[in-house]
């Protein structure tokens, strides 16, 4: 996976699992069975919960989120009929979001995903087929993946994500995220709900056909290098169990040789018509 789309697939399994979270951000009376929808939460959807209710600055992914939601609240738009195409909320809540004090160490951001790694061993070794249809993947894998990997990339993404390149004003974020939807616009021919796969490998259409997602949209970002450098060095100095590390990205070696640009990778995209681009990109970028 890539660095920058870590930041975007930890964002993804999260606003997929927490689906509600617009409606329950401002709900007192969320309880852990509402959010998981089940009679009865087990041990691990009761830590899961708390640590959903829980502010700490640790909890990255979950504090940008509700600077996102709390700018769409005060836009006073009705959520469904806002442009998935539109980034100006992303970007309102990032800035938003980077404006504030961060005071997160790693011994405190490790007590979270440690925790979560042994109270939730058994949801953790369940093996996902994260490049499924999102829907088709258990609403609990998904959060306790979201939940230990926001506590595990804390850190690195708060520093990726606010991560300014020296000739914009805008976050290296934010040009990233126009590349990936402005791509996303053109071959899903502006549908109004485009899906993504939790690992943001593939753009899925109406059809149910699959579209890769190139290289080419991050690895001709000037600051992308900064940002691998941010996580490699993350990963190398921290580690998650064996077991969960290889269900969610494989191994170093390979996460390593995936997050690097080769130079195919910055080739021009063939512009071609949305229902032909299945096999060229197979060919120009190689399987993701």
């Amino acid at each position: 996976m890539k660095s920058f789309f870590l930041i975007l697939i930890i964002f993804t399994i999260t606003v997929r699992a927490f689906q509600d979270q617009y409606n329950f951000s401002d709900d007192e009376k969320v309880t852990c069975e509402k959010i998981f929808d089940v009679d009865s939460c087990s041990d691990c959807q009761e830590l899961i919960f708390k640590d959903f209710k829980e502010e700490n600055d640790c909890s990255t992914t979950f504090n940008l989120i509700k600077e996102i939601v709390k700018e769409v609240k005060e836009s006073g738009k009705d959520k469904e009929k806002i442009d998935p195409y539109d980034i100006t909320y992303f970007k309102k809540g990032l800035e938003n979001y980077c404006d504030q004090p961060f005071h997160c160490d790693p011994n405190t951001a490790k007590k979270y995903w440690k925790e979560i790694e042994h109270v939730c061993s058994k949801e953790l070794s369940e093996k996902i087929d994260w490049s499924s249809r999102p829907t088709k993947i258990d609403r609990t894998e998904l959060l306790v993946y979201g939940t230990l990997l926001n506590y595990y990339f804390g850190i690195p993404a708060n520093h990726a994500l606010c991560l300014k390149p020296s000739h914009s004003e805008d976050f290296c974020v934010i040009e990233i995220t126009k590349n990936l939807m402005e791509y996303t616009k053109k071959v899903t021919d502006n549908d109004p709900k485009p899906i993504f796969t939790v690992d943001l490998k593939y753009i899925i259409k109406n059809d149910g056909s699959k579209v890769p997602i190139p290289k080419k949209l991050f690895c001709d970002e000037k600051c992308y290098g900064t940002m691998v450098k941010i996580y490699k060095s993350w990963m190398k100095e921290y580690k998650l169990s064996s077991e969960v590390s290889e269900n969610f990205y494989g191994s170093e070696e390979e996460f390593n040789d995936y997050l690097d640009c080769k130079p195919e990778d910055k080739r021009d995209v063939v512009r071609r018509t949305s229902s032909s681009y299945l096999s060229p990109f197979h060919q120009l970028v190689g399987p993701f």
